[in-house]
């Protein structure tokens, strides 16, 4: 991770984030990672992105050298601090969003909430409300067991998104369209014998789903990934994010 610019931090209403801001140009990449994933998960794609646009990232509540969360973790509380951020770090403009497993998901209601402010969006192994809901019926009850172990040990937050993703899902379920680019990248290496196989079959339907959410919405397959494209096949994954920020500027051009 030499390539990883160090992180600075803010203290927004009594809440100390870490961020990452870098590169020049607009629309801004914000990048959004998945659930108690740090900023560092960008490593591979980073340097490529900062060549092409300003990028943000920040670590949410409890992860690196962000706060403890303070309230639940919800899509709108996110995406209220996510915007917070961008003003108090002087990002005005418009935005594409780049969101991985959880972090799709608050991209998704970012874009549907703020249509004027969000030109792209680019979802990575993209979690939907679909995902939460049959996940939470389908799951063999020794995995269920399993969860429950760990998530003892490591002493899940009450108020992280893990935690209320059933409050999340419900704040995404009703999107059913949106009128900018969106491309969708999906791992075809699933998780095999852990996954039950009514879960792979509607998470690859639902994954088909996020692409038609819009007119001009596109799905890649990355071949030799399972969850993390952007770590194993991040040129794949820069050559995506490429496109979608093209597509955007042509469909609604950046003044300067």
């Amino acid at each position: 991770m030499k390539d990883f610019p160090p992180t600075r931090r803010a203290r927004l209403n009594g809440v100390t984030f870490e961020f990452v801001l870098e590169g020049a140009g607009e629309p801004t990449l914000v990048l959004l990672n998945g659930a108690g994933g740090p900023v560092e998960a960008w490593w591979r794609i980073f340097p490529d992105l900062v060549r092409m646009s300003r990028i943000f990232a920040h670590n949410r509540p409890g992860v690196g050298g962000s706060d403890p969360p303070r309230q639940p973790q919800t899509s709108a509380a996110v995406i209220a601090d996510t915007q917070a951020l961008l003003l108090h770090a002087g990002v005005g403009g418009p935005l594409v969003l780049v969101g991985h497993s959880f972090g799709a998901l608050h991209a998704l209601k970012w874009a549907s909430d703020a249509p004027a402010q969000v030109i792209g969006l680019v979802l990575i192994e993209g979690a939907t409300a679909g995902d939460i809901r049959q996940g939470s019926i389908d799951k063999p009850r020794w995995m269920v067991r399993v969860e429950q172990v760990l998530g003892h040990l490591s002493r899940v937050h009450p108020l992280s998104e893990t935690a209320i993703a059933a409050a999340i899902a419900d704040e995404v379920a009703d999107i059913r369209s949106l009128r900018i680019p969106v491309a969708v990248i999906t791992g075809a290496r699933s998780r095999g014998w852990t996954t039950p196989r009514a879960f792979r079959e509607g998470r690859a339907e639902r994954q088909a789903g996020l692409a038609q959410l819009s007119p001009d919405g596109w799905q890649v397959t990355a071949a030799r990934s399972g969850h993390f494209p952007q770590i194993t096949e991040p040129d794949l994954v820069t050559d995506v994010i490429r496109q979608v920020l093209e597509r955007a500027v042509q469909i609604r051009p950046v003044a300067g």
